[in-house]
């Protein structure tokens, strides 16, 4: 299928962007290529082994050398990769234009319409053709979606995902780095890569659609119904016109339309989608056919993502068993299954089972001879996830520092697989106190998906809340808000008010509420979030729990209901103990809370054993501290074990139980000077108070050996007139008076004071 040179001599100059083939033509051609060089021939290999020896010595492009009747004006660009193979390429084009004759079908097809020859001789695709090429992409954004179709392709969840996430106009190689080069200059300057990107992606959701909308059409063109002949029937049952066939390209359509509006933070949308699809295949195919499955099993991811995490569970779980049956343990889509199962498990607080499925997956991962990167790292970040749940920080450290170096290698540093678990490791730096680390990446990793998403994405409202509850920690509810309620504000338009996510930033939202002295404001919304989440997930939930506790705090530190806060905070201990675990970091928490909603009611004989089961588990679960002091960093176990250290100690100082006390004291003191050191004010404030306990022991000697040096060094850092300096002075005196000494400021180790005038 060719011409001569003399015919090629007399051909006028065609523009790139006009040089369409029909389909007809594109068929035969690379059947003939396909006979010669097997099935497995790759797009580049058809390029290097037809293409360029075909237009060597003409020095032209294959458009070319085609004859005038295959040639028309494109009606359709096609984008595809170099890798893929010829058959899976034309094949998706014949299935897509089934319905046309493929004469009339004229494409634009980059191998045929590009000359192809001076790689090899002037080192770069001719200027003009390059050139040329941008009004493609400027046509692209002038019909935004509607002008982009999404060819036939059967991918689960996890693949349309990377589709939709990774899809970047800067990630687009080609054979020469000069050309790539300098077409992406040409989209910067006149589009910017971040616009056509999102762009794109738009055009990736609308094109699915339009698809759908295009099938559906033809299967009522086919109907024989539609033309009143309800008598006749096919061979398989159906209405005449309406075949297996038809009804499966349906199910195809919606299976692609449903699976990349979730891609996109749609799930609501999914849903019925997904259903359809699945019940068109399990009519027309075996319920245990590989398609079968793959619907299934999105509609498993889609109800998680609608929250409806047991009905997730229940289809996973199906699917899993079919696939291990089918496909055997170590194939790629029973991992996939297993690891749904796990996230649904993850999702309904029961954090063993999920544990133990993410382990298995990532073992088989690793154990894979030829490992998908992106598979591996998001193996790794769930069960760091999972772990981080648990109260497992240094574990889910550990794995989520060696999975990110992993991603930064294969995906880079804004690779989609990459901020995903960057995420989870800003997250473990919180968790873990490190909040300046934590609040950098947060932000980092924000500003990313703004860029690639867009601001009203899930994933970056996903960011916010993550940027959010930094910001909290570090004593910032004000920046802390403003991000809750623009991530409350997408998740509700986005997922609903009752959906899981959306009630967790709600919780997030009350609260700031509080830190802002705003009480009276935050506990309604609480009330609502607890109706939802029990509503949602179950009275038991550890999620439901959270905000059992979060009320609880509303109600004993702000607005002064200790009865009502000691109901609650019961209420969580329990729930949590049978949920997390007794030594989870959020039980023991609840504990805290519920003693010392206990000590507001003057209950602090039946405080003291639970302040005691807390310590316990602290002291169990404490960091060594580091060797040079630093205040600025302190692990947040060591934080939560002083702070139940110094409410025990307190309160058996409060009950008469002083030598007890005075051993505590003794503790937190050491704790203290170790994290922050010996001058800080919180070290000096543990002295000062055991000190003080000595001195009501009568202890008086001992008490004047501790509080000596404390008043010197309140004096340095605080001044004479603080009040945590006079109180010093007091109990010095006291002391002082005790052993007979006289109270003088000489005595007290004071400043004389100047005389006036």
């Amino acid at each position: 299928m060719g011409c001569s040179s003399s015919q090629l001599a007399q051909r006028p100059e065609v523009d790139v962007t006009k040089r369409g083939v029909s389909l007809a033509y594109l068929q035969q051609f690379t059947s003939e290529a396909i006979v010669l060089h097997g099935e497995a021939l790759r797009v580049s290999d058809l390029v290097s082994l037809v293409v360029r020896p075909r237009c060597d010595a003409r020095h032209c492009c294959l458009h070319e050398l085609i004859p005038p009747e295959f040639k028309g004006q494109p009606k359709f660009f096609i984008s595809h990769t170099w890798s893929r193979r010829v058959a899976a390429l034309v094949a998706a084009l014949t299935s897509f234009f089934s319905t046309d004759d493929p004469c009339t079908i004229h494409i634009w097809l980059d191998v045929i319409a590009i000359n192809q020859v001076p790689y090899a001789t002037n080192k770069g695709l001719l200027q003009d053709d390059v050139s040329s090429l941008s009004k493609v992409w400027q046509t692209l954004v002038r019909k935004s979606v509607s002008g982009l179709i999404i060819l036939d392709f059967e991918l689960d969840l996890t693949q349309l995902r990377e589709v939709y996430n990774n899809m970047s106009v800067s990630r687009a190689q080609a054979t020469l780095e000069e050309d790539r080069e300098r077409i992406l200059a040409e989209i910067d300057e006149s589009i910017g890569h971040s616009h056509l990107d999102l762009a794109i992606r738009e055009a990736l959701v609308e094109g699915t659609r339009l698809g759908l909308m295009r099938v559906q059409h033809q299967e009522q063109e086919q109907d024989g119904l539609r033309n009143g002949d309800q008598s006749q029937e096919n061979e398989d049952g159906l209405p005449k016109g309406q075949t297996a066939h038809t009804r499966l390209r349906v199910a195809n359509a919606l299976h692609k339309y449903g699976g990349m509006l979730i891609a996109s933070g749609q799930p609501r949308s999914a849903e019925c989608l997904l259903r359809s699809c699945w019940e068109i295949r399990k009519e027309f195919l075996r319920e245990d056919d590989l398609l079968t499955m793959t619907a299934e099993h999105t509609l498993a991811q889609c109800l998680h993502e609608l929250g409806d995490h047991e009905g997730g569970l229940a289809h996973a779980e199906r699917v899993f068993q079919s696939r291990r049956q089918t496909l055997g343990e170590q194939h790629t889509s029973t991992c996939d299954a297993a690891t749904t199962q796990a996230v649904c498990y993850r999702s309904l607080g029961k954090f063993e089972e999920a544990e133990e499925i993410f382990r298995s997956v990532l073992a088989r991962k690793e154990g894979d001879p030829t490992p998908d990167s992106s598979g591996l790292v998001a193996a790794i970040s769930d069960l760091a996830g999972c772990l981080m749940l648990r109260g497992k920080y240094a574990d889910a450290r550990q794995l989520l520092v060696h999975g990110h170096s992993l991603s930064l290698d294969s995906f880079g540093k804004h690779g989609h697989t990459t901020l995903n678990i960057a995420s989870n490791l800003a997250g473990c730096y919180v968790l873990e106190g490190e909040y300046g680390e934590g609040q950098e990446l947060h932000k980092e990793i924000l500003d990313v998906r703004i860029q690639k998403f867009g601001p009203h994405h899930p994933a970056s409202a996903a960011s916010m809340v993550s940027l959010g509850g930094c910001m909290r920690a570090q004593g910032n509810p004000e920046g802390a808000y403003q991000l809750y309620s623009e991530a409350a504000h997408i998740r509700t338009n986005m997922l609903g008010a009752a959906h899981p996510l959306t009630l967790t930033v709600r919780n997030s939202l009350a609260i700031c509420l509080e830190a802002l002295g705003r009480s009276s404001e935050a506990e309604p919304i609480y009330l609502e979030v607890l109706k939802g989440r029990e509503d949602a997930l179950g009275p038991e939930h550890p999620d439901t729990l959270q905000t059992v506790n979060d009320l609880g705090c509303c109600y004993a530190f702000n607005l002064d209901v200790p009865e009502k806060a000691e109901l609650l905070f019961r209420r969580s201990v329990s729930g949590r103990k049978l949920s997390l675990g007794p030594d989870h970091p959020d039980t023991l928490v609840s504990l805290n809370n519920l003693a010392v909603s206990m000590r507001m009611q003057n209950k602090n004989y039946d405080a003291v054993p639970l302040l005691q089961e807390a310590f316990t588990a602290y002291q169990q679960q404490l960091p060594s501290p580091p060797a040079v002091a630093n205040p600025d960093s302190v692990n947040p176990a060591a934080l939560n074990c002083m702070r139940t250290l110094k409410l025990l100690a307190s309160t058996q100082q409060l009950l008469g139980q002083l030598d007890d006390a005075i051993a505590l004291f003794q503790v937190l003191a050491d704790l203290r000077g170790s994290w922050y050191g010996l001058g800080h004010v919180l070290a000096l404030e543990a002295r000062h108070m055991l000190g003080e306990a000595l001195q009501e022991a009568s202890r008086n000697e001992e008490a004047e050996k501790v509080l000596t040096p404390v008043l010197q060094e309140r004096l340095q850092v605080l001044g004479e007139e603080h009040e945590d300096t006079q109180d010093t002075i007091a109990v010095l005196a006291a002391a002082f008076e005790a052993l007979g000494l006289p109270v003088t400021r000489s005595q007290l180790g004071l400043p004389q004071k100047k005389r006036q005038g």
